[in-house]
């Protein structure tokens, strides 16, 4: 027997219930009665999508390539840099999906993407039903378009014929065979993965590559600066680099290993007569501190890795604090130099990477952007 959920063949039977101990913790099944996907009610209309402005022509070129690759067959990888607009690449194949009355499943790493993703499509797609999916939130699974995270993929035997898997290369999805296994469990159709980073290794065969290395403003990624730093010396080596940014109403993210460095560097900033505040995962009222960031109430943000994706900010500029850190590996640096420049009113920005040594995670971040920006 093999479960059905992860396609493992470490199962234990307990009386007359079986358990997979791989994946215990997404509940108990039955391995030798392959679940059935629940009904889902079509609409009749013409799902369409309304944006309220215009694509780029590479990103208007991708999208038409996506729906002819997937009429085809095939399954998609798509690699674009952070702030080209990758989301908008799938829409009309989203649309053209649903209006065949086919499943179609959007799933990202953590719940706030999902809440924020639900949102966007909720505004801009037209003539669908959706349903929004995450840790407590699951009261009405089964929609023709469902937004959730990676984690909630173990409700979903068969049930998608286009699963679009954002972010593939973020935790929890990236390097976890179990989330692995149970995305290819609820996907009976087609995989669309996206990006911000290059895809580790080789795609199968099957899938097709395709790669949007301008944003959509058309500016070049901001390319970050490497300076070697002591701990103890950081406020000091930022100080009138930060003075300098705030006074020409810019604003300051700064990216910590730690969430006892958020709290100290915060306490630090004050001090230096900075309004700082921090965002870490266990602070209660993260939504609103961002709110007060972008609108100038607080000058410094000190964050962890929280932060790294999925989050824009106008005229901000960027420092990474202990960047040697293991933490910080290529991904999450090229994710976290991607929040600068997103801005078509403010397409550049610093982006520094502060560090004991120079390490050759923040040397191949920056050579990838450079290439990015030559392409």
């Amino acid at each position: 027997m093999r479960c059905p959920r992860c396609y493992s063949e470490n199962l234990i039977q307990i009386g007359h219930l079986v358990y997979c101990r791989d994946c215990i913790y997404f509940g108990q099944i039955r391995p030798t009665d392959k679940a059935k996907p629940e009904p889902v009610r079509f609409g009749d209309d013409t799902v369409t999508y309304e944006l309220g402005y215009a694509l780029s022509h590479e990103q208007i070129r991708i999208a038409h390539d996506v729906i002819k690759a997937l009429n085809q067959g095939k399954h998609i990888a798509i690699q674009a840099v952070c702030g080209s607009g990758k989301t908008e690449l799938v829409y009309p194949c989203i649309c053209e999906a649903l209006s065949q009355k086919k499943t179609v499943g959007f799933s990202v790493p953590r719940k706030d993407l999902a809440i924020e993703i639900y949102e966007r499509l909720a505004s801009q797609l037209k003539g669908v039903q959706m349903s929004l999916v995450y840790g407590g939130h699951h009261d009405d699974c089964y929609q023709p378009l469902v937004i959730c995270t990676t984690h909630q993929l173990h409700r979903y035997w068969d049930f998608f014929d286009l699963l679009i898997i954002d972010e593939i290369d973020a935790y929890p999805f990236s390097k976890n065979h179990l989330l692995h296994q149970m995305a290819m469990s609820a996907c009976k159709g087609q995989f669309v993965l996206l990006s911000a980073t290059a895809f580790n290794g080789n795609l199968p065969k099957q899938f097709v590559k395709l790669e949007l290395n301008r944003r959509y403003h058309g500016h070049d990624l901001p390319v970050p600066l490497l300076i070697w730093c002591p701990d103890r010396c950081f406020i000091l080596m930022t100080f009138h680099r930060m003075k300098h940014i705030i006074a020409n109403n810019g604003l300051c993210l700064v990216f910590v290993p730690l969430k006892s460095d958020a709290h100290l560097l915060k306490e630090r900033f004050k001090r230096w007569g900075f309004k700082a505040e921090k965002v870490t995962s266990d602070c209660p009222d993260t939504q609103k501190i961002i709110e007060q960031f972008r609108q100038h109430q607080i000058e410094i943000l000190v964050t962890t890795t929280l932060l790294e994706r999925g989050v824009t900010f106008a005229n901000v500029h960027v420092f990474v604090y202990r960047a040697h850190h293991l933490i910080f590996d290529t991904s999450t640096l090229t994710q976290i130099a991607g929040r600068v420049g997103r801005k078509p009113d403010y397409p550049d920005g610093g982006v520094y990477f502060l560090a004991h040594r120079i390490t050759k995670e923040m040397r191949l971040c920056k050579k990838r952007i450079l290439q990015k920006n030559a392409a």
